[in-house]
């Protein structure tokens, strides 16, 4: 009897041992499915490296009130989707790759294509322009951006020996534009003038870092070379984490590198995300550094015996009246308005000594144009483009030695 019921006793500890058995690999097959599902919208919702609008998409700017119905605005977005490709450049980080295109061109430098019309005979005064996208030519054709037609309305006005270069890039800093011009004096290419501008992409990396000083999305290549230079000490759990959106999605949440909107609105470069209460702080900064930058180039610039002048682009935050389109552009970029308009309060109110004789202030440029000039919180179509150009112009002709 006793041996009958040990033997019963032990078939259903047995059965037990199984039936759990069972029910943890269920649990344990729900779970997965349930990490695979999060993981899975992690990779749609939550894309910190991919592009504002990918290839084949319309970019809504293309539908701008700045374009004025222009039937060339919707492949001219696709042309900027196409060319958005960059490689890596010493010291600067990226430039972009060479690309031909109807209304984009960049060159085997790197340089955005300008229209330039010059005798190219005997002593040529040679021209840079610097900056971010704005100057690039962001929202503008190749012979609409600011140096192209800067280069235009020299030429029409008799200067014949001049040709103006655009060096600028998407997304750069005043520090990475002050090293780009560097290299260039270093390499034997010496301008007799450079223009710069500046001020929104200074100001947006400071936010988007929550560091002032440093370039664009520097917190991306920081993980990549430190998750890259780590790898052979790292565990295959190790290597497994580090490639998961989850978790880099958990990394960034704890990091503060990204909030409510950006889980669900990560469609390009991570959005700033200013602590709040130092809008001040962090303005005071920037334009300190900036003002830094600015007299290190004007001591190159009586080392090499070139002229330079410096301009802080407008923005849609602090253009007097906006548009409909402009006041819905401006609601979107939001969380910038008021630090924006703190920086650029600070330039406006002359308590900034220490900026350089050459420096002009453009946020009232277009004060007194209620119509469409801005695209997006920076770029304009070209009807603003020109009208930069112009001032661009008129201040150097009328400050240039070089020029007279």
């Amino acid at each position: 009897m006793g041996a009958h019921c040990y033997g019963r006793g032990r078939r259903v500890s047995v059965r037990r041992v199984f039936e759990f058995g069972a029910k943890a690999w269920i649990m344990l097959g729900i779970s997965l499915v349930l990490f695979l599902m999060l993981e899975i919208l992690a990779r749609a919702f939550y894309r910190p490296d991919a592009k504002v609008i990918g290839i084949g998409e319309t970019d809504p700017r293309a539908l701008s009130e700045a374009y004025k119905g222009a039937d060339w605005s919707k492949d001219y977005y696709r042309e900027l989707a196409e060319s958005d490709h960059a490689r890596w450049e010493s010291y600067v980080y990226w430039r972009k790759h060479p690309f031909s295109g109807k209304y984009i061109n960049v060159d085997t430098n790197g340089y955005r294509k300008t229209v330039n019309m010059f005798d190219s005979t005997g002593d040529v005064v040679r021209i840079y322009f610097l900056g971010g996208s704005f100057m690039w030519g962001t929202g503008t054709r190749d012979e609409y951006t600011v140096p192209s037609l800067f280069a235009k309305k020299l030429a029409e006005r008799g200067y014949r020996k001049f040709h103006v270069i655009n060096m600028a890039e998407t997304g750069y800093v005043s520090t990475q534009e002050y090293i780009k011009l560097f290299l260039e004096l270093r390499a034997g290419r010496v301008p007799s003038i450079v223009i710069f501008a500046d001020g929104v992409n200074d100001l947006y990396s400071a936010a988007q870092n929550r560091e002032v000083g440093i370039p664009e999305n520097e917190a991306n290549r920081r993980s990549e070379f430190n998750r890259k230079r780590g790898r052979g000490h790292q565990s295959a759990g190790q290597c497994l984490m580090s490639n998961l959106r989850l978790a880099r999605l958990v990394r960034d949440i704890k990091s503060g590198t990204v909030g409510a909107k950006k889980i669900l609105h990560s469609r390009g470069i991570a959005r700033p995300i200013l602590p709040h209460g130092q809008e001040l702080s962090y303005a005071d900064d920037v334009i300190r550094i900036y003002a830094h930058n600015c007299a290190a180039v004007e001591d190159l610039a009586k080392k090499w015996d070139f002229e330079c002048f410096f301009f802080w682009q407008p923005s849609v935050f602090l253009k007097k009246t906006r548009s409909a389109e402009e006041v819905q552009s401006s609601a979107i970029n939001g969380d910038l308005e008021s630090y924006f308009k703190t920086a650029y309060g600070q330039l406006a109110s002359g308590s900034c000594t220490n900026l350089p004789a050459n420096f002009v202030n453009m946020q009232q440029l277009f004060d007194d144009h209620p119509e469409t000039i801005f695209v997006d919180f920076c770029h304009t179509g070209e009807q603003g483009s020109e009208m930069f150009a112009d001032k661009v112009l008129q201040v150097v002709t009328e400050r240039s030695r070089i020029l007279k």
